[in-house]
This record gives structure tokens, C-alpha cells and sequence, in this order.
């Protein structure tokens, strides 16, 4: 499974390694249990069809991209990434705090460091 590891946001409690789970608009899909204003919730990195990423809480039983989510972060998709999350470049929503994350693909790194 590919993991992101999301590490420096202002909001600490979305940092953290996220696990590949599920498909979003043809996209992979991210989640890290964790806990938000004393409630065990599941944080979630996805793309949108407008090729936003989010780092948000989708609320159990709801799609991702709604206005039930609690966003953190956003950052725009660019075709240089092909569709892998944005390493830099994350914006503050309504409930992030500077600074802004930085996001690695863990198996990236796994790769490099193995040769």
C-alpha cells in the first residue's frame, strides 16, 4: 500500500501517515485515524474533480468533496505530478492553521533508500 506522510501543519492533529484506501474521482484515496475536538474521527487526503486535493474529515458514511466535510488544507493538482499528492504548494481552509504541511509519498523514499 502506498502511505503519505504529512508532517509541519499548523493543525497537528492531521499529521501523520496516511494509508491508501478506496478511489475518489479515479484517484487514490487517503485515511489516518485520529482524533479531532475529543471525537475519534478519520482524517482524509483525496482529489476532487476540479483537481484540488483536500486534506479534510469527511463525515462517516459520506462521499468526499461536500459541504459536511471539515477542511484543513488545499492544493491544486498539477499535470507534472501525475496525479500523486503535491509535495508543497498546500493553502489554508477554514479549520488549518499555519503553517501549511508538507506531504512525502513514503514509498518514494522506501525505494531510494533500499538501492
Amino acid at each position: 500500500d502506498n502511505r503519505i506522510f504529512v508532517t509541519g501543519a499548523g493543525t497537528p492533529e492531521v499529521n501523520g501517515t496516511y494509508i491508501q484506501e478506496g478511489i475518489h474521482e479515479d484517484t487514490p484515496m487517503y485515511h489516518m485515524e485520529g482524533m479531532w475536538e475529543d471525537r475519534e474521527i478519520v482524517f482524509s487526503i483525496f482529489l476532487n474533480n476540479k483537481k484540488i486535493w483536500y486534506i479534510s474529515i469527511v463525515p462517516k458514511g459520506k462521499k468526499p468533496g461536500k459541504n459536511t466535510d471539515i477542511d484543513f488544507y488545499k492544493c491544486y493538482d498539477t499535470s507534472d505530478n501525475c496525479g500523486m499528492i503535491p509535495f508543497k504548494g498546500w493553502r489554508l481552509l477554514q479549520n488549518g492553521k499555519i503553517p501549511s504541511p508538507t506531504c512525502f509519498v513514503t514509498d518514494c523514499f522506501d525505494n531510494k533508500t533500499s538501492m
